[in-house]
């Protein structure tokens, strides 16, 4: 009896194991590779795999000023999703009621849940943000809206200038563009020498009413957080608007669609795509071209490209760089499943 419950668990073990074991390659699957190993800068396809998003070292286009740490991730998310910071609404009724969840919904990958995002100046909030809805009390002027092309904060660890006109950042392609940082209040922040992400959250905070400093950190008990994640600054320049932006960049950049099915299959799961998901990443990576221009492991552009494709919605143009037409950076494509509207719009960013 013992022989044979000893055999049982030998095949039950070996079943288990065999269960685990990645289906083979498909010669779809070995043409695939075979092309990413061609278009990839390293000549691997190995170079379009995220890092796991706890694996803090290998987050690319850190900050040198704000290098990403556990600690300031931590204290970054809390502070995304804390409406505490919301005391500069325009008026009183509205103080604490938004945070930056309130516009950049998890559940909606990141976006607003409705067609535009509101922070100071709405009521309610519903299941995923599209109960969300002007109060009444404030004036279409008076209410804090997202713009037509709001941050988006997916990948942005692979985004070295925020926006979609590249406007923030001290590097990449805003080098030379110094002459123009000072024509806007909100620009002059590159003076700073900060990466784009930095650079945007710091204007964001101020764009968007919220308030960071030493009474605020007390009150809301962070204070402690701020000490544990940013013990190099200085305590009289610890508790602001700039450090609350380098924690939420930390957590922004660990935020990644490393579980999308294409990334699964560079990691070796070989089902993880569909077969007609693999003949389209053929045509994409292959005769189609387009990793000519999405050829970052986010498939957005690196480095960062700007393109004019004639496209104006909203009334909001890219940036001019010499050709005389609005232009934008190449979005990525990773995480735009069941977004109904493309290019360049708030319903994909």
């Amino acid at each position: 009896m013992k022989k044979t419950f000893t055999v049982f668990l030998f095949i039950a073990a070996t079943g288990y194991f065999l269960s685990c074991v990645h289906e083979p390659a498909t010669n779809v699957d070995i043409a695939l590779e075979d092309l990413l190993n061609q278009k990839s800068a390293t000549g691997s396809f190995e170079a379009y795999i995220m890092p796991v998003s706890g694996d803090y070292a290998a987050l690319p286009n850190q900050d040198v000023k704000n290098p990403v740490t556990a600690t300031k991730v931590e204290l970054g998310r809390m502070l995304f999703f804390e409406t505490g910071l919301g005391v500069e609404p325009t008026y009183p009724v509205s103080k604490a009621t938004y945070s930056c969840s309130s516009c950049h919904v998890p559940a909606r990958g990141f976006t607003a849940g409705r067609f535009q995002g509101i922070a100071d100046g709405a009521i309610g909030f519903g299941q995923s943000g599209e109960g969300r809805s002007k109060n009444p009390l404030y004036t279409g002027d008076d209410v804090d809206a997202q713009g037509a092309r709001p941050l988006p904060t997916i990948n942005t660890t692979y985004v070295t200038n925020a926006l979609w006109a590249g406007t923030f950042g001290s590097f990449g392609v805003n080098i030379g563009t110094e002459s123009v940082w000072q024509q806007d209040s909100l620009v002059e922040i590159n003076f700073k020498g900060l990466q784009g992400l930095e650079a945007n959250n710091e204007r964001a905070l101020i764009v968007h009413r919220q308030v960071v400093n030493k009474k605020v950190t007390d009150s809301l008990g962070y204070t402690a957080m701020f000490d544990a994640a940013f013990p190099d600054i200085p305590a009289s320049e610890r508790y602001t608007r700039q450090t609350a932006a380098f924690a939420i960049a930390a957590y922004f950049r660990t935020i990644l669609t490393n579980e999308a099915p294409f990334q699964r299959w560079l990691r070796g799961d070989k089902t993880a795509m569909t077969e007609q998901q693999k003949n389209g990443a053929l045509v994409f990576f292959g005769k189609a071209g387009c990793v000519s221009c999405h050829n970052s492991p986010s498939l957005n552009s690196s480095p960062h490209r700007f393109y004019a494709l004639g496209v104006k919605n909203l009334y909001q143009n890219g940036h001019d760089r010499s050709f005389g037409q609005a232009q934008f950076r190449t979005r990525r494509l990773h995480g735009i499943a069941g977004r109904h509207v493309q290019i360049q719009s708030p319903a994909v960013v």
